[in-house]
């Protein structure tokens, strides 16, 4: 061996050495990972783009994911019962091994700080942040599902040595066909393969199963059973993963209505109802028409009511606020309403009674509903009958004729009520059977 050759050789065997001193030195995790992996109960995938290690929202389908995420993390019922959450941040296996490593750690970084930001109430002790460098069990499926792969059969080889650390067969994977198979991998399967995967959620319980999807990476299809060229199927995590502990739900936060009736004479009105439990509801009503037209005609009415509501029949089966109910209610308001130079005023009018009616939701839309009512029950005003004159002055007058009470007992509502339902997610405890 001759004096160059002798002298790249140990500045190799050197570089070698350095890289493999500070590759131990990078902080690969923040701490303990559960030693029991069957209580793992959900898992989210957080990805980055290439070579970056700072969260960005709107990158591939982070929204979706980050959305999923503050639900549950807002969820009391969850995350009261989470005993830790593991990051493992991961990079691609092309490049150096040192600049990945860090890379990987500085991404399951960027998570932790997302979650201990945002979520001030869980407990950052919690939250353990991993450099994983590369996601090799992906690296794995793709190997084995992928027949294009270049060098497959040497790869898989390597792959396989379980025997050896994750970095030497690193370093054995990037050598193989001079790099072609690392690249091959890269180029098809980057966004999958630097992915902070591990926002991962451990339950200090037993009987916990996590439950997982077959996502296809590629565009190609599996054709029975086999795996065709220049497909991957991978088990990964789905989006959002509740095991038989927890159950997904919606629930209303409250329901916007008018009724149409009310609407096609300009008697222009709004509800409010908030469900309180599975039977009961409340009620707001507010009508509000406010207009007059060269002084002889006029509709101004100003009106609330307020309403408790029973829901019938089997709650269990049928969404919140649908069904057969029953109500009281109780309101006020006052009015002034004019036909042709003729009108009536009221002043602080009451009105209370019973009502009773039908909801259902309107097609398959879980937003949409119609509701039927009718209400009956006690009415009450003091009036003023007037003419409207136009007078020498060139102003319009209200000349009154004569003022009195009216009662009334009977019908006193009538609605056909387009209705807008508002949900949240929630997350229900459920049981398994043992």
């Amino acid at each position: 061996m001759n004096k160059v050759n002798f002298s790249k050789v140990v500045l190799l065997f050197i570089t070698i050495m350095i890289s493999q001193i500070l590759c131990a030195k990078i902080p690969h995790n923040d701490g303990e990972t559960p030693a029991n992996k069957e209580y793992l109960i959900g898992e989210i995938a957080i990805y980055f783009p290439i070579n970056q290690s700072r969260l960005i929202k709107d990158y591939s389908e982070n929204a979706k994911s980050l959305m999923i995420l503050d639900q549950m993390m807002n969820d009391k019922n969850f995350y009261s019962d989470i005993d830790s959450i593991i990051i493992d941040g991961y990079s691609s296996p092309e490049g150096s091994i040192l600049h990945n490593s860090r890379l990987a750690y500085e991404r399951a970084i960027a998570i932790k700080e997302y979650i201990t930001q945002n979520f001030p109430h869980i407990n950052s002790n919690k939250v353990i942040a991993n450099g994983r460098l590369v996601n090799m069990q992906i690296i794995s499926d793709i190997i084995n599902n992928d027949l294009s792969v270049p060098f497959r059969r040497e790869a898989k080889e390597v792959i396989d040595m379980q025997e050896i650390s994750e970095v030497e067969r690193l370093e054995r994977l990037q050598k193989v066909g001079n790099g072609v198979t690392v690249q091959h991998i890269a180029k098809h399967y980057a966004t999958s393969l630097r992915s902070a995967t591990g926002i991962m959620f451990y339950k200090a319980s037993d009987n916990v199963e996590t439950v997982t999807e077959q996502v296809v990476i590629r565009d190609t299809v599996l054709i029975e059973g086999k795996v065709r060229i220049d497909t991957l199927i991978v088990k990964h995590p789905s989006d959002t993963i509740f095991i038989n502990n927890y159950e997904s739900i919606k629930k209303p936060l409250f329901a916007l209505k008018t009724n149409l009736l009310y609407d096609l004479v300009t008697a222009v009105n709004i509800e409010l109802e908030i469900p309180i439990g599975k039977r009961w509801s409340v009620l707001g009503e507010y009508i509000f028409p406010w207009w007059l037209m060269e002084n002889e005609y006029c509709m101004q009415i100003i009106s609330a009511n307020i309403e408790g509501r029973y829901w019938f029949g089997n709650r269990n089966d049928r969404p919140q606020l649908t069904g057969w109910f029953a109500g009281l209610y109780a309101g006020s308001g006052y009015f002034d309403i004019e036909w042709e130079n003729k009108g009536y005023q009221g002043e602080a009018f009451i009105s209370t009674g019973l009502t009773g009616g039908f909801a259902h939701k309107l097609g398959k839309s879980d937003n949409l509903r119609m509701e039927y009512s009718l209400g009956a029950g006690y009415f009450k005003t003091q009036y003023h009958k007037y003419n409207s004159v136009f007078g020498s002055d060139d102003h319009w007058h209200l000349i009154r004729q004569r003022s009195g009470n009216y009662s009334w007992i009977g019908p006193t509502k009538l609605k056909v009520s387009l209705v807008w339902l508002l949900h949240h997610n929630s997350y229900k405890k459920t049981h398994q059977n043992k």
